[in-house]
């Protein structure tokens, strides 16, 4: 017999799911029912790893977008990239999203209760200063990653049940999602309070939290930069789940785990091209003076740029008002644009 209470908890996690704006298919759906807290904290981390792999490449010809009315190799609502370097960057940046947002929310809920209680939560962290002035952490307190690379990796393999690829490919996204995890791990911080009587710092409550986000993408970054090819082991040799290996072109030997892999080449980018989840440049505003990868030259692939001189408004002067609120002019300002052709 079904209690009233989880009849009606059951029905609101079911309600949720259904609503959830994204491609639904069967095995994330299910995900999200059997694990509603996780689902929702992972994809407010899918969202932050989606804006800091914008971010990060804003100003390329590939910037993370994709054609979003393709709907045939979607995760969650994004279109992603599929065998190229930039889709290990982003399956690793949104992989590194999932982690983070889960861990952070969980971390959350693990000191919120405690907060104010003299620092009780971090009981079973607190260190005597040795000779030495170390300070060795017991971990009760960190930020716990196992639960949300354990979730990460799981809502990746369930995706790809979903979507047509080759094994190879699943590999590869499967590889690139775990280096995505371990770019959340690796770069951690530890904070440090004083703990000790009268604030002489003699004990200290120390604990492993979370870097921003955009420090992983930053790690991703050049990771990428350093992504290497690889293929099927051409002489068969097999994974322990008895899949075939995955190892570099050049010299046959294993990807490590720190390592993005792709598949095949980049395309330039430069023209709109559905297939190759290319979007051109076409209309990508640009800049002339720049020596980065904005620069109209190399950003409009050698097409040219149209220049416009528009005035802009926007907010300017903002003052706070007692009390609450902040009260700002409108200022005008003549600004040039220059957008590829």
């Amino acid at each position: 017999v079904v209690s009233c209470s989880k009849a009606f908890g059951q029905e609101i996690t079911h309600n949720l799911c259904k609503q959830m704006k994204f491609k639904r298919t069967q095995a994330l759906e299910s995900l999200c029912q059997e694990h509603i807290k996780y689902f929702s904290f992972a994809l407010i981390g899918f969202s932050e790893g989606v804006k800091e792999c914008k971010k990060t490449f804003s100003s390329f010809r590939w910037n993370c977008e994709g054609n979003e009315s393709d709907s045939d190799f979607k995760f969650i609502d994004i279109t992603m990239a599929r065998v190229t370097k930039e889709a290990a960057f982003q399956m690793a940046m949104v992989s590194a999203g999932i982690v983070d947002g889960i861990s952070e929310q969980l971390f959350i809920e693990k000191i919120s209760p405690l907060k104010g209680k003299s620092g009780k939560h971090c009981k079973n962290n607190r260190y005597t200063r040795n000779a030495g002035q170390v300070f060795t952490s017991k971990g009760d307190c960190d930020v716990d990653l196992n639960p949300g690379v354990k979730f990460a990796v799981t809502m990746v393999k369930k995706w790809q049940q979903t979507v047509k690829s080759a094994p190879v490919e699943k590999q590869m996204n499967l590889h690139n999602a775990k280096v995505g995890a371990k770019a959340i791990r690796m770069n951690m911080q530890k904070v440090c309070k004083c703990a000790g009587p009268s604030g002489n710092c003699a004990t200290k409550c120390c604990y492993q939290t979370l870097k921003p986000l955009s420090v992983s993408a930053a790690w991703l970054k050049q990771q990428y930069l350093s992504a290497v090819k690889v293929q099927a082991d051409p002489e068969g040799g097999r994974n322990r789940d008895g899949r075939r290996r995955l190892v570099k072109v050049v010299d046959k030997s294993p990807p490590k785990d720190t390592e993005l892999i792709y598949i095949m080449e980049s395309p330039d980018y430069c023209l709109q091209d559905k297939e190759k989840n290319s979007l051109g440049t076409k209309g990508r505003e640009c800049k002339p003076e720049s020596n980065g990868a904005d620069k109209c030259e190399n950003l409009c692939c050698g097409r040219g740029y149209t220049t416009k001189t528009v005035v802009e408004s926007k907010r300017c002067a903002c003052q706070f008002r007692w009390c609450c609120k902040v009260v700002c002019e409108r200022c005008q300002s003549v600004v040039t644009r220059h957008h590829c052709k």
